[in-house]
């Protein structure tokens, strides 16, 4: 099993031409995925330049690891929430929807698209009573939908509430197109330039990235988790949440599936150059929590094999989002006034018509129109909760945070360089200093010291993944100590593998 998303090798990313970092832009964004290339994209339609800083290349993140997709269905989350903040939930989706669907027709992408429908499924009577949960609010709403009892699915279901007529894509298809048109506009997109620094002042913001520093009236930080932890305290109230997903070469199930539990269990098909093929995914867990029989590859291969005839994956993949205390996204300004910090983050992995629908808030906002209704905009702020609106989710995350960095301290072994195996990694306790150690194939030792360079908590190792990775807020590092994935921004510090200094 090849160990990369499919999308990667199947679609051919645009060249961004190398260019000289201008002094002063109307809007930086930081992060050229799906929701920073088509932010920056209705803003350059609009007649404002902005221009985009990525860390790594276009769609490197999780708009490239994605099953990709474009619905309205959401798991179980209409019935969890208001039925008042459900509608508007509901309606900011439908106009993400409604964007992907008319850039694909209006630019002619040839992206895969295709109409399907969607099934929530069931398959054990807590499920059952979910689903059911999730009809009644769909009833309540006016949003159309039907129970069923059968599906296309190679194995028994309970129940399945269907929601026809949504789509699926190739999702770097779509997003290399995007960032062809803003390139062709002449927006520049700065890729291998990572964003290191945000600093404001009453007239404008500055971007310290690698290859220089920018101005500008206005930044958005499209990256999954904001860099800035002030004033928006994300550190409080977004955590992040692992995914694993494969791909087989076979035909899959004419539709798009997720049951309404754990561990989730997602199927759908897509067809390549005419080649078939079954996409599969789920068995999550919070990011730096690996334990657990239902989490990682193996149970994804173990249910592929149950399930679908002993289905051998050709490539596996993993992706990570964001999940907020109420499971809106934040999407929006983060002052209250003056030069303006925007944040798109907490998807919880429905990623494609949120992020369509956070490029519409925030290019509106920038914009200055009124496109976007007040009440969405409203009940997905970045400052819709306070320490005291909130306090019950702030102090549960604040203990799990604090949990992980209390237990990860106090069970980080005591260890010997001697038992770990070469290829692998570890975290332990070496001469009373805590080391998150790779031992390589030819047994090289590379030592870093085991913490966050985020906020400091404890590492653990990722053994399917063979990294090092954050449980508190979900950065991630290479055995070579770089950062994969934030919101850390420095690399982990160095150590001597005899002493731990």
């Amino acid at each position: 099993m090849e160990k990369r998303p499919l999308w990667f090798d199947t679609a051919k990313k645009p060249q961004c031409p190398a260019m000289p970092i201008d002094k002063v832009y109307d809007v930086i964004v930081v992060g050229a995925g799906i929701t920073g290339i088509t932010t920056a994209l209705l803003l350059a339609e609009s007649g404002i330049k902005p221009a985009v800083f990525e860390a790594n290349e276009v769609g490197s993140g999780t708009s490239g690891h994605t099953t990709a997709k474009i619905t309205v269905q959401h798991g179980v989350r209409l019935s969890k929430l208001s039925d008042d903040k459900a509608a508007v939930y509901h309606n900011a989706n439908m106009l993400g929807f409604n964007l992907i669907k008319s850039y694909a027709v209006k630019m002619k992408i040839i992206c895969d698209y295709e109409t399907q429908d969607s099934y929530l499924y069931a398959l054990n009577d807590e499920e059952e009573r979910d689903v059911a949960k999730e009809s009644a609010a769909c009833e309540r709403l006016g949003i159309e939908t039907h129970m069923v009892f059968e599906t296309p699915l190679p194995y028994k279901i309970r129940c399945a509430l269907v929601l026809k007529n949504q789509a699926q894509f190739h999702p770097l298809k779509y997003l290399y197109a995007l960032a062809a048109k803003l390139i062709s506009m002449g927006v520049p997109i700065h890729e291998k330039n990572k964003a290191l620094a945000i600093e404001r002042d009453e007239r404008s913001i500055s971007v310290v990235s690698e290859k220089g520093s920018a101005r500008a009236n206005a930044v958005v930080l499209a990256t999954g988790y904001p860099m800035l932890e002030f004033p928006g305290t994300f550190f409080l109230r977004l955590h992040q949440q692992r995914s694993y997903l494969a791909a087989i070469r076979q035909p899959g199930p004419n539709g798009m599936f997720i049951n309404a539990g754990e561990p989730v269990r997602s199927v759908r098909s897509h067809t390549l150059d005419g080649i078939p093929w079954l996409l599969a995914g789920g068995f999550g867990h919070r990011t730096g929590k690996e334990d657990g029989k239902d989490a990682g590859y193996e149970p994804l291969e173990a249910f592929l094999n149950v399930s679908f005839s002993g289905a051998k994956a050709v490539y596996g993949w993993s992706a990570q989002d964001g999940r907020t205390l109420d499971h809106i996204p934040y999407i929006g300004g983060i002052y209250d006034d003056g030069p303006q910090v925007y944040v798109a983050a907490g998807y919880d992995k429905w990623g494609m018509t949120n992020s369509a629908a956070a490029a519409l808030m925030i290019a509106d906002d920038i914009i200055g129109g009124n496109q976007i209704d007040k009440e969405i905009k409203s009940v997905f702020s970045p400052k819709r909760f306070s320490p005291v609106s909130a306090a019950g989710g702030f102090i549960k995350q604040a203990a799990e945070a604090a949990y992980e960095f209390t237990a990860g301290n106090a069970s980080m072994p005591d260890g010997s360089l001697d038992d770990i195996e070469p290829g692998t990694g570890a975290v332990i306790r070496l001469n009373g200093k805590a080391l998150a150690v790779y031992k390589d194939e030819n047994g090289h030792i590379s030592a870093f010291k085991a913490h966050c360079t985020h906020l400091g908590c404890p590492l653990e190792y990722n053994r399917q993944e063979r990294s090092f990775d954050c449980a508190c807020h979900g950065s991630r590092f290479s055995m070579t100590g770089d950062v994969i994935e934030g919101p850390a921004i420095k690399p982990l510090t160095r150590a001597d593998a005899e002493t731990g200094l």
